[in-house]
């Protein structure tokens, strides 16, 4: 994990978090995610851009540092948008940060790797994360959990984030992320419930 040393920027200033949409009310005093299991702070670089202060907000909020430069042991963060050049250092998406606090949890950060040229990954999704194919077993898994968890409406419903992240937390069809369980639902598995039921 990248080890604390060398200089950062720290602001204290309160940001709330705005993904998918979604408002995040968070717990005060914040968690302390962006840390090393020693307890040292996580240090990030970002190239400066319309992203860089609000993603410093977040970090810093949550217990990591941002770099000035970027240096060994320090996690290069980018869009998921961004293209990776051949000779730059392993870059990993902005995305990491937000699932992060949106989860409440450290999300494991080489699932958001951002590919290059001279990678050869597994196709990522709209977030910058590895997809993996999905397998009959596990769709069966991601069923068993609806059927035993799911309300039609509340926080637990299947349209809403609660559920999915507690099934990722759980293991539900690992290594799919909540976000890949969820639209793995909607778009395939419910569509295709009578053929899965008569299996």
């Amino acid at each position: 994990p990248p080890s604390m040393s060398g200089e950062g920027v720290r602001d204290a200033e309160d940001d709330s978090l705005e993904g998918d949409g979604v408002v995040v009310d968070e717990p005060s005093p914040p968690l302390q995610l962006f840390v090393t299991p020693t307890g040292d702070p996580m240090r990030f670089y970002m190239a400066r851009g319309p992203h860089y202060e609000r993603a410093s907000r977040l970090i810093v909020k949550h217990g990591g540092v941002v770099a000035k430069r970027f240096s060994p042991g320090v996690a290069f963060l980018r869009r998921p948008t961004d293209s990776v050049g051949p000779r730059e250092p392993p870059c990993y998406s902005l995305s990491f940060v937000d699932e992060s606090i949106c989860a409440k949890k450290l999300q494991d950060l080489s699932q958001f790797r951002l590919a290059s040229p001279t990678t050869t990954q597994s196709p990522c999704d709209d977030r910058g994360r590895k997809r993996s194919r999905w397998k009959e077993e596990e769709e069966e898994e991601v069923l068993a959990w609806v059927s035993a968890h799911a309300c039609s409406r509340g926080e637990f419903s299947v349209k809403g984030r609660k559920l999915w992240v507690l099934a990722e937390e759980a293991r539900v069809a690992s290594p799919h992320s909540w976000q890949s369980m969820k639209d793995r639902y909607c778009k395939r598995i419910l569509p295709a419930l009578g053929i899965l039921g008569s299996k």
